[in-house]
């Protein structure tokens, strides 16, 4: 195919319109230079150029460095990965010498085979200037860059993190129906169940123990009842009728011995086998929470239980927890835990295969904070959309972390094979945008179709999901 400038006007004004240096050479001499090549070199027109070989041009030192660079060049092609390049020493117009790093490609011009060559000089090479002179675009981009990484993290501490099985039913579900009416009339079964073991359950320093713990956690404000062998009553037969009194009384310990009080308490039709175990092996304290909204409240009680086990010295004797509550906490720790582990590794990953193919700071810093930015803004959505982060929710980060830095492999590479071409600044940006702008448009339009739907799933959790 013939890559011509006349065959393709729109190529030529592209050239035209460069700022990076571009010449056209065959033979050893110019047949194209643009008006960026020409500036650089102090001519005027291409008819001043074209008389002067390109050897004239460089130090004796140089010939067979360039030689050898422009025979590599005329047999690669601009779609190469790796274009050749140099370094030289360009003579221009008064003997003004310029240091150059050139990057060059073959091109068929009127089937004839010549190279094109780009330059790059050092103040391409090494932007300088004061911060004044950028346009008003660099400093809201920057500004723009800081809100989106600083302003999600404000909303973050309002996350909704709940994982109870409430999320996962939709409303109109019958069960979630007959639960709410049975609900109406019995009282709640989600509960925080402490089992205690050990030797001496039943003796005055563990029953005192025990029973200063109930009373604390009686007085949380997270608590609405608290059962357990030392509050529970105990209904007996009297000869005036019956009696009410506390199954196991921490007042009348000195009365009973440790086996009486066993007994005692193993007797009991509506304690056994719930508070106390059947060969009285074990002692447990059901703990009943007022209405707890969320999965954080729920870890908030877990929290402040065992801290008042610990308060009461009965660290030694907790031997479970278990329950309703215990159950949705567990799951909550296991999101947790899973979120800590692999949304850091992600992008771990992610950087390390970054430093790995570019070997750039700047590349591997980028990434960071576009892998920041995307993840707490996906996440403070959440809030912003008043709806609760799930397990579901949770493959979100990791997810995106991964299509970042997909995204941004692309687009480095697209800027690496700017770069080769001789594009600085913003004509290698705009290149590269150019280059990952359709692979990139259909990523996130496959993308986006996929979680839209999940939208049609009747499960919240799902459907908030997508």
């Amino acid at each position: 195919m013939k890559n011509t400038i006349g065959n393709h006007p729109d190529r030529r004004e592209r050239l035209e319109l460069l700022s990076s240096p571009v010449a056209i050479l065959h033979g050893g001499m110019y047949v194209y230079a643009n008006p960026a090549y020409l500036k650089l070199f102090g001519y005027q027109t291409l008819a001043e150029l074209q008389g002067i070989p390109v050897l004239d041009m460089l130090e004796a030192s140089e010939y067979k460095l360039f030689s050898q660079h422009i025979a590599q060049a005329a047999v690669t092609s601009l779609n190469a990965p790796d274009l050749p390049t140099a370094e030289l020493t360009f003579t221009g117009r008064n003997n003004t010498p310029h240091e150059v790093t050139a990057t060059s490609h073959g091109y068929l011009l009127d089937d004839e085979v010549c190279v094109e060559i780009w330059l790059r000089t050092e103040d391409q090479q090494m932007p300088v200037g004061a911060l004044s002179s950028k346009p008003l675009r660099y400093y809201s981009s920057i500004i723009l860059l800081v809100l989106f990484a600083l302003v999600p993290l404000f909303f973050l501490p309002s996350l909704d993190i709940d994982n109870a099985p409430g999320v996962y039913f939709p409303k109109d579900e019958p069960a979630v129906i007959l639960d709410d009416r049975l609900r109406e009339q019995f009282p709640s079964d989600q509960v925080y169940i402490l089992l205690f073991e050990g030797p001496t359950l039943y003796s005055e320093e563990f029953l005192h123990s025990y029973h200063r713990l109930a009373k604390t956690l009686d007085k949380n404000p997270l608590v609405e009842r608290i059962y357990g062998v030392t509050t529970q009553d105990h209904i007996a037969g009297s000869d005036d009728g019956f009696i009410v009194e506390p199954l196991l009384n921490t007042s009348e310990l000195d009365n009973s011995t440790a086996a009486q009080r066993a007994v005692r308490a193993s007797s009991d039709r509506f304690a056994n086998s719930a508070l106390v175990a059947s060969n009285s092996s074990a002692l447990s304290m059901v703990v009943a929470p007022v209405t707890l909204d969320n999965s954080l409240q729920r870890l908030q009680l877990q929290k402040n239980v065992l801290a008042a086990v610990d308060e009461a010295g009965l660290t030694e004797y907790l031997a479970a927890e278990t329950g309703f509550i215990a159950l949705d906490i567990a799951e909550l720790q296991s999101m947790l835990r899973d979120n800590i582990i692999f949304i850091p590794t992600t992008a771990l990953i992610g950087l390390l295969l970054i430093w790995w193919l570019y070997r750039r700071w700047l590349a591997v810093i980028l990434c960071a904070i576009s892998l920041s930015v995307v993840v707490t803004s996906m996440v403070s959505l959440f809030v912003l959309a008043d709806q609760p982060y799930t397990l579901i929710s949770s493959i979100l980060p990791p997810l995106l972390s991964a299509l970042t830095v997909a995204a941004l492999v692309h687009f480095y590479n697209a800027l690496h094979y700017a770069s080769q071409r001789g594009l600085t600044g913003k004509q290698r940006v705009d290149y590269a945008l150019h280059e990952v702008h359709r692979p990139a448009l259909f990523t996130a339009l496959t993308t986006a179709a996929g979680m839209l739907s999940l939208t049609t799933s009747p499960i919240p959790a799902i459907r908030n999901f997508g």
